[in-house]
């Protein structure tokens, strides 16, 4: 469960990060 979720996160920060890039 700990996986999926820092998995989202890090799926989040990296779109997050691309866009503001």
């Amino acid at each position: 469960m700990l996986g999926v979720c820092n998995a989202q996160y890090r799926r989040y920060a990296w779109s997050t990060q691309r866009h503001q890039s």
